[in-house]
């Protein structure tokens, strides 16, 4: 008993440090799955889907405009509020509209080019981009990076 006592106290900090690691890539996860959920709504609905985010809250939402032009949430699990885990804050350079910033994802499978940038405490930085209007989002390689 005693040497179990010892490993699993050995154990226990990388554990608990591997958890917090994995932190902001899967928050870059679930950005990228939030993303192609809006776009799919987006083309199947033949509606306009938007993501917001919020650095101050590090907190991100899907919107949707409805034919009137009114805009609200989609009412589906994917229609909540999330938030980042602690430790990991949000920032983005979505293009500024007049009524506000946010990615538009268009009936006609289009949206607009942004970077997220999924932070954690460490400095360590995950980017969650769309280079082009017919791209999809997703995770940036060291290799696409590098290029530029």
């Amino acid at each position: 008993m005693v040497i179990l006592a010892i490993v699993a106290g050995i154990a226990a900090p990388a554990l608990t440090a591997f958890g917090k690691g994995r932190r902001v890539g899967d928050c870059a996860a679930q950005i990228v799955s939030l993303t192609h959920w809006a776009r799919t709504q987006a083309i199947t609905r033949g509606v306009t889907y938007r993501l917001n985010l919020d650095p101050n809250s590090r907190t991100y939402w899907l919107t949707v405009v409805r034919d009137d032009g009114t805009v609200d949430t989609p009412g589906e699990e994917f229609g909540r509020v999330f938030s980042a885990p602690d430790g990991v804050t949000l920032n983005w350079d979505a293009p500024t509209q007049q009524d506000g910033q946010y990615i538009t994802f268009l009936p006609t499978g289009r949206t607009d080019p942004a970077t997220i940038r999924v932070t954690d405490a460490g400095g360590k930085i995950v980017e969650v981009s769309s280079f082009s209007p017919t791209e999809l989002f997703h995770v940036v390689t060291d290799a696409e990076r590098q290029q530029g």
